[in-house]
């Protein structure tokens, strides 16, 4: 009789099952490449600058909301305005704060 089973590798971390150890090394690996590019992107100028461009788009995301939508476009016209305004009267903040 054979019956099929599935286990969840993370649950079972670490594992002496030699099937489970091998797919989980195989895991750690992708995590740490994953991370390793994730850290090189941090200083990556492009970054950067989609971070600043597309800041408020990527809030309504995080929002729940489509990131395509008319609701996101809007939060970046609504969010570049703020950033314009900000820029414009940084003096008199500074001079207020």
């Amino acid at each position: 009789m054979f019956q099929a089973t599935s286990a969840d590798l993370i649950d079972n971390f670490p594992s002496k099952i030699k099937q489970f150890a091998l797919q989980q090394l195989a895991m750690m690996d992708n995590l740490v490449d994953y991370y390793d590019a994730r850290w090189n992107e941090n200083f990556a100028p492009a970054f950067w600058i989609r971070f600043f461009v597309y800041w408020p788009q990527n809030l309504v995301g995080y929002l729940g909301i489509r990131k395509d939508g008319i609701a996101a476009k809007l939060a970046n016209v609504l969010g570049w305005l703020i950033e314009a305004i900000f820029l414009l009267y940084k003096p008199l903040l500074k001079k207020l704060l």
